[in-house]
């Protein structure tokens, strides 16, 4: 029996209207604890002192992401 492969291409396109995502992570070796994604940088902002306060962890990756996208077939 014999297969056939066809490949399809794939392009990513932006979805209009959405907004940024923000997410901290802890830089500290042993911990690598994230705020989780939010759209609210001030939720992600205030996780990043709660975890500072009680580990005394005081450096972090903060990711933003600006948009959305969605993979569509050609």
């Amino acid at each position: 029996m014999r297969s056939i492969y066809r490949f399809v291409a794939h392009r990513l396109r932006r979805i209009p209207g959405s907004g940024p995502i923000y997410l901290a992570i802890c830089t500290r070796e042993d911990c690598h604890e994230d705020s989780g994604p939010s759209m609210d940088q001030v939720s992600v902002n205030d996780w990043a002192v709660k975890h500072c306060g009680t580990t005394e962890h005081d450096l972090f990756i903060r990711i933003v992401s600006t948009d959305y996208v969605r993979v569509h077939r050609d």
